[in-house]
């Protein structure tokens, strides 16, 4: 709740989720591209970098050079992506 607006949200009819990885606030609307990783594994530690390495790659091909943090985000330009 540190980092959202309530009044706004709630006004809005936005229904805040927290996300289990953490990560900070994001907002979900029309055109932007979000992805969700589901596993089915005992073990519960997930590997972001494994996870996050094909949507590097991607990048990498359409000229792009996006950096992954000690925190398993996704930078361009020093710009979270």
């Amino acid at each position: 709740y540190k980092e959202i607006n309530i009044p706004y949200v709630f006004r809005n009819k936005i229904s805040p989720a927290r996300r289990l990885s953490g990560g900070g606030t994001v907002f979900h609307d029309k055109g932007n591209v979000n992805f969700t990783f589901i596993l089915n594994k005992k073990n519960k530690k997930v590997d972001f970098k494994a996870h996050t390495l094909p949507i590097v790659k991607y990048l990498q091909t359409i000229g792009l050079n996006p950096e992954f943090s000690e925190r398993n985000d996704l930078f361009l330009s020093r710009k979270k992506i």
